[in-house]
This record gives structure tokens, C-alpha cells and sequence, in this order.
């Protein structure tokens, strides 16, 4: 187009959806595909980011604007207008609400046969995860072709046509209540909800009811849901928050996850509330709930045979209020390592009983000793920390081991409020855990072998030494570092013994036939290792004389 405006642009209509507008000009216009339209708009060829940024973007839609010859305000005539943290947009003011920016659909589209077949475009309302039925029509939204099961994008080639050319306007509707959104998109009652912050509770208790009907514990996407399953959920929360039910569902998921993991106790089966309700519930209903929770008979059911059951480390996060990795790295410490991706990301559970004997320490404080010095967690976290305590996992696997003790915490904050100290004295009264698997750090290692940090690093690299990493850290269990000491030592170790120069009684050991394993002249180590067994071969007294 030698003008570089659109032949053909209508006017938009007044709810109209600003993507849903790019796509009725792309079809009016013969444009198959999208990123043809974005090229001609002047925009990059990334659909999918492109049809998001539309909604939100005042750049994008100025660009868009233009090409159609028309003003922002025109084809975004209820105004969307971002609000942006340092980083990235938080918030989207709609109609004189501001609401969570991840409450937008951003490829995945819906749409309401009735609506198509009165006038086919996409509604504004429709981009909205909270809208899963429609208002006017009182029928489930469809997210997904019924003839070929493909996703209904944003990016798609027509307002009512899927690629297998299936016309979305030939669905017979599936009836269904939209209480929420019809309450939601009716000034009244979205001014009612949006005062009391009623909003974003909605979306927090339906993603909770996920997780409790699903018995999981790990953050719900509601947008990677069926749409059907969107709507139930979101209309449960909505009926929660009509009644004033969230201290009652926060009890609910509190007695379910105290069922499958009773070695936790009452009080920290409340833990995950505070990630997943937030600001929902003040101290006096939490309170409330663990007072219920502590009185109201226990279900066996899931836990036949007094069998208990492992935690994944996003579960421990909740639990320990904590990052899960600070929670991955104390799964290196004394966590099982597991394969199944599906099981835990990360690859580390916990058995409940080693998370309870934790659990029993952290919250136990012991009396501080005047004369020994304490640290809190938020000194381990500080900026430019000098503590020699290693980071909070390994903080947390000592306190386990009994190698420190905690002295203060507060029980509605966690481990972020804890305060510790080295233990004094060994507590016998306290058997040894035997499902416990201390592991050590590579400074550890070094302490103990008299050695750098560098030569184990080394030694870890070339696999000699065994360990696990988590993200830039190794850790090696005690049975490993055991089977490597008796395997192998560093020539330093017995040059100390011997009182010679380490290099020179090295470089005596090779004159005799000995090969290290690593070091300088074999594979660029700091330090020569060699194996015990071919030392055990030659008289190394002697050649540590010939070296004097």
C-alpha cells in the first residue's frame, strides 16, 4: 500500500477488543497472517507478544492506530492504561479499576458463539481471565476448537473461523450461571468489589480451591486451565467472597494438608496460607483457624499403615517461608534425590519426619548463652555478609545436626525471623535422626583435606570426587568424602607429614613411577593427587630423604 494506511478500516465498536480489532482489519484487509499486518504497521513479527502488547502497549496501539487511520483513542475506547513497576507492568486500569496484569489472557483466546452470531467481534471483556462465561447470554466461553481441538489464539487468521475452518458461530452454547463476571462487569457491584481490594481475592481463592480440590501445593496458573474448570473455580471464589467464607476455606485447606502431612502439626500445616491468601486473612482469624485446626478430628485415610509421605521443596518453602531455593539447596543437605520431574522440579523431597524434627528445633528455642555470639537469618542475608555459616540452607541442616542452636523465633513468620547461635554444649537427650544425610560444602571439604577450595573444585569437576549441584554450588555427602580420602590424597598431606616441599617430593614420587591422578603436569591442577594404593607400592620415607 503506497500510502501506508489500511484500505479498509471501520470504525471499531465501543467494546471492542483491541487485538480483536487487529484481527477484524487483518481479515477485511486480506491479510493471512499476522506478522504481514505487524510488518505493515511498522511493528516486530512476533505475533504472539505483539497481540499482548496490543492490549496493554500505548506504543503498540499508536502504531496500530495509525495504519488503521484512526486516533488510541478510537480503537481502545474503554482504555486500557498500564502501570509499570521498575521491571515490568503490574497493573492494568479497566474501568476505573486497577487489576492484576497476569489476570489478562495473553495468547489463549475465549469466545461466545451467541455473541458471533449477533455481531462478530471480539469483546474487550473476553480478554480477562475472571470472564469465563458471558454475561449477556449466560453460556461457557470457548477456549478451543470443537472440530480439531487446536487452542483458540489471539493470532488466529478470522474473528469466527479456526484454522481447520470450523465456524466458531455453528457451537451450540453450554449453558452456564456467570454470576462473577456479570457482577464484576456491572458498575455496581465491580465498584463494591474493586474498594475492597475484592479483585484480587478473587482471583488468590480461586487459584486456593485449585489447590485444595487438587491437593497440591505448588502455584495454580488458572490461565493453563480448561476454561470449564476456569469457570468453576472462579465462580466458587466468588461465592466464597459473597458469603465471607475465606476463613472457612483457609481452614478447609489447612485440615487437608494437616491430614497428609500429620507430622507437621496444626501449626505449620497454616504456613502455606500466608503465600497463597496473603493479605486475606488478619492474625485473629488465622488464630481462629489454628485453634479449629487443633481441636477437629484428624482423617487416617491418607495415611494407612502410619506411613508418612515426602515434601517436595516447594512445600518446604511454604512450610519454612522461605525461596524454594533456599529450599532446593537444603534438599542437597538432607533431602532424597528423585527423578521424577513431574514429582518436584528440582529433583529433591524430604522425608515428613526429617521436616518435623527440623521443624521441632526451629521452633524450640533454647536460652542464649551470654557468652556466645548470636546471628539472625536477616544478618546471613545482608549485603556483603561476613558470617563464616555458610547461607541459609547450610545454616538450617546445622541446626538440624545439632551444630547450632536457635534461641529466638517468631511462629507467625518462620525461618526469616529466626535468631541462632552455636550450640554450647551436645544435647544428649536428643537421638541422632537416622534418616538424616549430612552432606558437606566444598569449603568443608577443603578445611578438612588442608587443601584450597580450588584443588576439590577441581577434583569435583573431573568427577573424582563425587557430589551433587544445585544452580553454582556442589555438595558432597560424608560416605562420598570418606571414599575419597581413602582412595585418594592430595601430595600436600603427606609432604606435611613429612616435613618436606610438597612439589619437589611430587616431582620424586613421578621419577619413581608413580602417575598422579591430577595436578599441574597432568590436567592443569593446582595440586598433585595420587591414589593411596600406588603410594602404598614405594618407599615414600625414602624418597622424601632423597628430596632433603
Amino acid at each position: 500500500m503506497s500510502n501506508g494506511k489500511l484500505l479498509v478500516h471501520p470504525k471499531p465498536y465501543p467494546d471492542e477488543s483491541v487485538p480483536g480489532y487487529i484481527l477484524r482489519l487483518m481479515e477485511l484487509n486480506g491479510y493471512r497472517y499476522a506478522h504481514g499486518f505487524f510488518n505493515g504497521a511498522g511493528l516486530s513479527f512476533n505475533n504472539a507478544s505483539q497481540m499482548h502488547n496490543a492490549q496493554v502497549d500505548i506504543a503498540v496501539q499508536g502504531k496500530v492506530a495509525d495504519f488503521a487511520n484512526r486516533t488510541v483513542e478510537e480503537i481502545n475506547q474503554q482504555g486500557y492504561r498500564v502501570e509499570a513497576s521498575i521491571t515490568r507492568p503490574t497493573s492494568v486500569h479497566w474501568r476505573g479499576f486497577a487489576l492484576p496484569i497476569d489476570s489478562l489472557r495473553t495468547t489463549q483466546a475465549c469466545v461466545c458463539p451467541q455473541c458471533l452470531v449477533d455481531t462478530p467481534y471480539v469483546r474487550q471483556a473476553w480478554d480477562w481471565a475472571f470472564v469465563t462465561a458471558c454475561p449477556t447470554h449466560q453460556c461457557i466461553l470457548y477456549d478451543s476448537c470443537p472440530a480439531c481441538s487446536r487452542p483458540l489464539l489471539k493470532h488466529r487468521e478470522t474473528v469466527c473461523l479456526c484454522l481447520c475452518r470450523f465456524d466458531f458461530r455453528k457451537i451450540v452454547p453450554e449453558p452456564a450461571t456467570a454470576k462473577g463476571a456479570a457482577a464484576f462487569l456491572s458498575s455496581e457491584a465491580g465498584d463494591k468489589i474493586s474498594q475492597s481490594r475484592r479483585f484480587r481475592d478473587w482471583m488468590t481463592v480461586a487459584k486456593a480451591i485449585a489447590q485444595t480440590d487438587q491437593h497440591v501445593t505448588g502455584a495454580i496458573d488458572l490461565l493453563n486451565l480448561p476454561v470449564r474448570r476456569q469457570h468453576q473455580l472462579m465462580e466458587q471464589a466468588y461465592e466464597v467472597l459473597v458469603q465471607d467464607g475465606v476463613e472457612e476455606l483457609a481452614f478447609e485447606f489447612a485440615n487437608a494438608r494437616h491430614s497428609s502431612h500429620p507430622s507437621l502439626g496444626a501449626r505449620f500445616a497454616v504456613f502455606p496460607l500466608r503465600a497463597i491468601f496473603k493479605e486475606l486473612l488478619g492474625q485473629d482469624s488465622l488464630n481462629r483457624v489454628l485453634v479449629k485446626l487443633a481441636v477437629s478430628p484428624r482423617s487416617s485415610s491418607t495415611q494407612a499403615d502410619g506411613a508418612v509421605c515426602d515434601l517436595s521443596t516447594s512445600e518446604l518453602a511454604f512450610v519454612l517461608n522461605v525461596s524454594e531455593r533456599v529450599t532446593a539447596e537444603l534438599g542437597a543437605l538432607i533431602g532424597r534425590r528423585v527423578e521424577e520431574e513431574e514429582y518436584d522440579k528440582r529433583g529433591w523431597v524430604f522425608p515428613a519426619s526429617v521436616v518435623g524434627t527440623l521443624l521441632t528445633k526451629l521452633h524450640t528455642p533454647k536460652s542464649a548463652e551470654v557468652t556466645i555470639q548470636t546471628f539472625s537469618a536477616q544478618d546471613i542475608w545482608a549485603p556483603g555478609s561476613q558470617l563464616e555459616v555458610g547461607g541459609i540452607a547450610s545454616v538450617l541442616s546445622k541446626v538440624l545436626g545439632g551444630d547450632l542452636d536457635v534461641v529466638a523465633v517468631d511462629p507467625a513468620i518462620g525461618v526469616p525471623s529466626l535468631r541462632f547461635q552455636k550450640t554450647a554444649r551436645v544435647d544428649a537427650s536428643v537421638p541422632p535422626d537416622s534418616n538424616i544425610r549430612t552432606h558437606l560444602t566444598v569449603a568443608d571439604c577443603a578445611a578438612k583435606l588442608n587443601i584450597y577450595t580450588d584443588a576439590v573444585y577441581r577434583t569435583l569437576e573431573a568427577g573424582i570426587l563425587r557430589s551433587t549441584k544445585v544452580g553454582r554450588r556442589y555438595f558432597i555427602t560424608q560416605a562420598d568424602f570418606v571414599d575419597f580420602t581413602s582412595r585418594y590424597v592430595f601430595v600436600r598431606e603427606v609432604a606435611l607429614a613429612l616435613k618436606v616441599n610438597p612439589t619437589n617430593l611430587a616431582e620424586k614420587l613421578m621419577d619413581a613411577g608413580v602417575r598422579p591422578v591430577s595436578g599441574p603436569a597432568i590436567d592443569g591442577g593446582l595440586v598433585y593427587l595420587f591414589l593411596r594404593a600406588d603410594l602404598a607400592g614405594i618407599d615414600v620415607v625414602k624418597a622424601a630423604r632423597a628430596v632433603g
